[in-house]
Formats: structure tokens, C-alpha cells, sequence
């Protein structure tokens, strides 16, 4: 049971009253404020991205390869070609092992993460198998080659790699590269540059 209210009471009572109704009055008055005129202002970041871009003259057809026990990986054309082997061979884990590490583990389950089964990929490979594949073009970039192969029955294959350890590999590391994600749209001028803007926001 509580006591009755003594005057020291009372007055501490009233001063947290008094401060709160400060409070909430400070609160209510800070819900507008007064600005200046908008200043604009604009960031520019430029990336510079350097390519070293070579066509095969005359265009070379991939040897292709029986099997995994003959890949090789000493160059981005024994890679390429080692990679191609293994889809016109349907062999799945001798195309995962042209990709690295990092990029052939999760490939699994980035498919199966949008639906896309083995056997619907083996299926599309199949179309390879009579067709003639050549080498056309090579672009180097950093620790990247993107090696371009010509298909005779139409369309071209893209085998983009990274050197690890003096071994080329297939990489996903170039999805966001220009080369790739602008590809054909890419205007060079004639002192070899390309521009690309994009308002971010």
C-alpha cells in the first residue's frame, strides 16, 4: 500500500511532469524544419577497363579432345578447348574441373536454384556435337582472357578465364565486365576507346 504524497514527493512530481511536457513539446516543434535552396551536385567515378583484342588469322578448329585425362590448362586455347571437349563429350565433372574452384562448386547450385536441371544443360550440348567450332577471337585483360569460338550451325561460344597458378580456368568473375555484359554494343572510336554512361540515380 502506498504511502501518502509528502511535499518532497509532490514536488519531484511536478518537475518530471514539468520535463516531459518540455520534452514532448521540444519533439512536437522539431517535426519542421527550414532549408536552404537545393544545391546541386554531381559525382563522376570513371573506371578504366584495358582490353588487348586479337582475331585467330586464319580462324583455328578445336581439336577436340577425347577425354579429361587429356586436358590441358597451360593456355587460354588449351582451356577453351579442354572446356568445349567436356560439353560435346557430356561429361559433367570434366566440365566442372575447367572452372575454378570457387566458380565450379556453386555452379551446381546456382542452377538448381533456378530450376535448371543437369540433364536440360547435357541436352543443349548435344547440338555441338555436329557442329564445327573454331577459335575467333581473344581479348586479355589483367589475369583474364575471354577466348570467342565461332559454331558453324550458328551463334558463338564465349569462354571467359582466369590464370590461377599458371592454370587457365573457366571464371564467372567476368559477369559485370563490359566485354561481356555490353559485348556487341560496345562503339570504339577510332583512338580504340569506349565510353559506357549510366545514371546510377
Amino acid at each position: 500500500m502506498r504511502g501518502p504524497v509528502t511535499a518532497r514527493h509532490a514536488t519531484h512530481a511536478a518537475v518530471v511532469i514539468l520535463v516531459s511536457a518540455g520534452v514532448a513539446t521540444i519533439l512536437a516543434r522539431s517535426q519542421t524544419y527550414q532549408m536552404s535552396i537545393p544545391v546541386k551536385r554531381e559525382v563522376t567515378v570513371e573506371l578504366h577497363y584495358n582490353y588487348s583484342i586479337r582475331e585467330y588469322t586464319p580462324r583455328i578448329q578445336v581439336a577436340v579432345l577425347e577425354s579429361a585425362a587429356r586436358a590441358s590448362y597451360e593456355s587460354p586455347e588449351a582451356a577453351a578447348t579442354s572446356h568445349v571437349s567436356a560439353m560435346i563429350a557430356g561429361d559433367w565433372e570434366w566440365f566442372l574441373g575447367t572452372w575454378t574452384a570457387q566458380f565450379g562448386r556453386s555452379l551446381e547450385r546456382d542452377l538448381q536454384a533456378q530450376g535448371i536441371a543437369r540433364e536440360a544443360v547435357l541436352r543443349k550440348w548435344e547440338a555441338l556435337k555436329n557442329a564445327k567450332v573454331e577459335f575467333s577471337s581473344r581479348i586479355d585483360t589483367g589475369s583474364f582472357a575471354i577466348v570467342t569460338l565461332a559454331v558453324s550451325t550458328g551463334g558463338t561460344l564465349i569462354v571467359p578465364l582466369k590464370v590461377v597458378d599458371r592454370q587457365w580456368r573457366v571464371t564467372n568473375e567476368l559477369k559485370d565486365d563490359p566485354a561481356l555484359s555490353a559485348g556487341p554494343q560496345l562503339k570504339w572510336g577510332p583512338d580504340g576507346k569506349a565510353v559506357i554512361q549510366k545514371v546510377v540515380r
